[in-house]
């Protein structure tokens, strides 16, 4: 026999064993997995008291399933260039925000269909999409463009998004509803609008748009106490409002369908705003909530009666988790369809002005004394003029903190958008308070706002389109922008 002078694990002729992947290591594979999530989701919580182990789990599996790399999808409906499109137009480059596919651009307007081109016309962009962009996960974002301004970046943006979720998720958690379906739909919250005051086409008074929806979470007793010296009622905030509009494209698409089908077959012609699209989109959200608070009484009503002390009983509970649960004879009554449509009750995302705009202030955080007030969390890692300045300038040095940005007053919010609604003289006088005003142009021009936006609940967010120039859309308004008297109007 040859004598080797290495020892039999190192010879290279030593045959090699094949790796064969076994039930056993499959299970270790699945364990090690398992104390991973665990591990995490334990230090998640632990630093947050309020996270739902239910959402996070949520989160974690979308990851697990649309993957790591998400991108978000600016809709603007504009027609043509104004002063206050390019209001629009100006916030959205100086926060970085994807570049906006304008609706109806070029055409017509109004025409027969009205503001309900709001609602064709996203179909439209949406239809036109690679399926990759709803496998993934992809968000769509439409907003008004002639009276709402862009007023944080986009990683707050989809942070407030995702918080509201969680929120108002709990919301239907704590009601015993939430994941229940619904003729194959489960109850769960997906589509945020904004919130508004008071519910408006004023006609649907009587409808379930207006009576049915639920009320805003309580405030905390310091908020309302600052609502009782302010006079505004907080609670009132129930409304959907149609200027804002964030949601996964798939669900946001059926929602659409949806509308189109009610405003071509439910509405009178003879009413005069048949064609708002508004009024199309709360019906569509009151019938929703009908259907909810119908199953949130099918749920807890008859487990009061049979023991209120207790609540609901094993087999209840076991019943109303099956699929084919009723209430199949409210579905055969009302016919609405889950859409996972809610509102951004607390202003994080949409800021609608209330008349004259007096809980709202324009405030430097680095000025307000005892630490009160405190900066998003998505802004510690960036400054405002890190895109809008040359290295050499001094004004990429400045902070977050250092600029004015919007605060509600009442809950101590910063919001990411403001909505002119019905303040809007609010645009001109209003306008000089942004933060990026005084640099104007010279930003404007040394705009480089990056493709990538940040890494946001396990996804890597990234622009739809990278944004353009100013000038490309807003060239004859530059100057009615950053040159004249605020009280220059188009």
């Amino acid at each position: 026999m040859p004598k080797h002078s290495l020892p039999r694990w190192k010879r290279q002729d030593q045959p090699k064993r094949s790796t064969v992947f076994t039930s056993t290591n499959a299970a270790l594979v699945a364990i090690l997995i398992s104390v991973y999530f665990g591990f995490v989701a334990w230090l998640e919580v632990s630093q947050d008291p309020n996270l739902d182990t239910g959402m996070w789990l949520n989160h974690r599996l979308e990851q697990l399933f649309h993957g790591r790399h998400r991108q978000l999808h600016v809709l603007v409906p504009a027609t043509q260039p104004t002063k206050y499109l390019c209001q629009n137009l100006a916030t959205a480059i100086a926060n970085r925000y994807p570049s906006p596919t304008f609706l109806k651009w070029g055409e017509k307007f109004p025409d027969k269909d009205g503001f309900m081109f709001k609602v064709s016309k996203t179909l439209e962009y949406l239809d036109r999409l690679p399926s990759a962009a709803e496998q993934r996960g992809d968000l769509v974002l439409l907003v008004d463009g002639y009276d709402l301004w862009f007023m944080l970046p986009p990683e707050v943006l989809l942070q407030n998004y995702f918080e509201a979720l969680d929120r108002m998720n709990r919301e239907l958690s704590r009601k015993g509803v939430l994941g229940i379906r619904i003729e194959g739909k489960p109850v769960r919250n997906s589509i945020v609008f904004s919130a508004d005051h008071p519910c408006w086409p004023s006609y649907a008074d009587g409808t379930a748009a207006c009576s049915l929806v639920p009320f805003p979470p309580e405030l905390d007793e310091q908020s309302k106490m600052r609502e009782t010296e302010l006079g505004i009622e907080w609670k009132e905030r129930r409304y959907l409002n149609s200027g804002t509009i964030i949601g996964p494209i798939a669900e946001v698409k059926a929602m659409m369908k949806a509308a189109m089908v009610m405003y071509r077959e439910a509405y009178d012609e003879d009413n005069e705003l048949h064609f708002n699209d508004q009024l199309v989109l709360s019906d569509l959200w009151g019938e929703q909530e009908r259907r909810r608070v119908d199953l949130i009484n099918a749920v807890n009503g008859p487990a009061k009666k049979l023991d209120p002390s207790v609540g609901l009983s094993a087999d209840i509970r076991a019943e109303l988790a099956d699929p084919d649960f009723p209430p199949r004879r409210v579905a055969e009554q009302h016919g609405s369809p889950e859409f996972g449509i809610t509102l951004d009750y607390m202003t994080n995302l949409a800021q609608i002005v209330s008349p004259g705009g007096a809980d709202l202030a324009w405030v430097r955080v680095d000025d307000v004394v005892g630490g009160s007030l405190s900066l998003p969390a998505a802004l510690q890692n960036s400054k405002p003029f890190q895109h809008l300045a040359k290295k050499q300038d001094g004004l990429s040095k400045v902070q977050w903190g250092d600029v004015p940005l919007g605060l509600n007053v009442i809950n101590n919010q910063f919001f990411t958008l403001w909505h002119a609604a019905g303040e809007k003289q609010l645009r001109d006088t209003w306008w000089s308070r942004l933060w990026f005003h005084p640099y104007g142009l010279e930003a404007m021009q040394a705009a480089t706002p990056p493709v990538r936006i940040g890494l946001i609940r396990g996804a890597q967010w990234t622009a739809a389109m990278p944004f353009g120039k100013l000038e490309e859309v807003c060239r004859s308004f530059e100057n009615l922008l950053f040159n004249v008297s605020s009280n220059t109007a188009v």
